[in-house]
């Protein structure tokens, strides 16, 4: 019944590339694993843009807002 509403709930495409999987575990396995990988690309461009930062002018309220977006940015990647 699990595999049934998993199934339902996915493109056409990528539930008949699972059809074969007869275990709710095993089919939750595959997909986290083709589908929880990072955003590499992304994850630099942040990390980039940590190193870069610098304070300047700001009242540091404002830097660490800032600093704190980019970090939550990172997290959900």
């Amino acid at each position: 019944m699990v595999i049934s509403w998993l199934t339902r709930s996915m493109a056409n495409q990528i539930a008949q590339s699972v059809l074969y999987i007869d275990n709710a575990r095993d089919l939750w396995k595959d997909l986290r694993e083709r589908f929880a990988k990072g955003d590499h690309f992304g994850i630099s461009d942040i990390l980039q843009d940590i190193h870069s930062m610098k304070q300047g002018e700001r009242y540091i309220s404002e830097f660490f807002t800032e600093l704190k977006t980019i970090c939550e940015k990172m997290e959900a990647l």
